[in-house]
């Protein structure tokens, strides 16, 4: 079973990635908002946990979801009451479509009518350029809107702007990560959720951190593979800013839900991967 949502404090997403199957499951909603909302909701409430439509269980039976992300140990204690992880898969599609407002107490949102529109009108694997492009587009208006509290900075422009410093040519490490690691990515959002704290001071923590790794680690070789030396001042400044996380007792996300998070910020355009296939996880502002 996913985190319950109400210690969800800062992540938008854990068990579920598969954005793209997000128009098929809204369609699987009554689509106007005086529909009847038992036919909708199988839940408490968004404040102490949401179950989610039993056909989006179902849903995911046929189409097996993305797991890779997932860091297993997390989910043991909740394996031991319910392992079927499907049903964490759809909960957690629920949640987040909570959380972007894709649905509410009367049915679908405007936003939500618009996807599922999508998933009734094509499967899939015939959908068109524009239908992802409609997709991404109100998924980085949801998440942008959403992402944030009363009192809070908006979290998305605050990770687009660190992200967009720390890929400056002057910036300290911005040659072999031009962007945001997921523990900076964390560390920020975490800031941000919290409220209250200067966020500004909090970045240049991370620009310290970075100066601090980069005079620990020696310069590489001439000629040895860059991603190697890319590896250690991840691993330096990951470790770094972990602390930084903990000392300051932040609502710490999960590896898993940061992972997954980070998965949302890239499928709806609003950050961008600069190493798809690794070594290390950088995610930095759009052109």
């Amino acid at each position: 079973m996913v985190a319950p949502i109400a210690t969800q404090d800062c992540a938008l997403a854990s068990a579920f990635i598969d954005f793209g199957c997000l128009p098929d499951l809204l369609a699987r909603l009554p689509g106007r908002s005086g529909d009847d909302p038992p036919d909708l909701v199988s839940f408490l409430s968004p404040a102490h946990g949401i179950f989610g439509p039993r056909e989006w269980t179902e849903f995911f039976e046929g189409y097996p979801p993305n797991l890779d992300h997932i860091h297993y140990p997390q989910y043991e204690e909740e394996a031991r009451l319910d392992p079927r992880l499907l049903v964490s898969v759809g909960a957690d599609a629920w949640a987040l479509a909570w959380r972007l407002r894709l649905v509410g107490p009367a049915g679908l949102s405007d936003a939500g009518r618009t996807l599922a529109d999508i998933g009734r009108a094509r499967p899939r694997l015939r959908r068109t350029k524009r239908d992802h492009a409609v997709l991404r587009r109100v998924l980085a208006e949801q998440v942008a809107h959403a992402w944030s509290g009363i009192g809070r900075p908006p979290i998305v422009p605050l990770l687009q702007g660190a992200a967009r410093d720390f890929g400056r040519a002057d910036a300290p490490g911005a040659d072999p990560l031009p962007g945001l690691l997921l523990a900076e990515v964390a560390y920020l959002a975490e800031l941000a959720h919290g409220g209250g704290i200067d966020v500004q001071a909090g970045r240049d923590r991370l620009a310290a951190v970075r100066r601090e790794a980069l005079e620990w680690l020696e310069e590489p070789e001439p000629g040895e593979d860059p991603s190697w030396y890319r590896i250690d001042l991840a691993d330096a400044v990951n470790a770094r800013v972990l602390d930084l996380r903990e000392q300051g007792f932040l609502p710490g996300m999960t590896l898993t839900e940061l992972r997954a998070t980070a998965s949302l910020l890239v499928f709806a355009g609003l950050l961008r991967e600069v190493y798809p296939l690794g070594p290390v996880q950088c995610l930095a502002a759009r052109p």
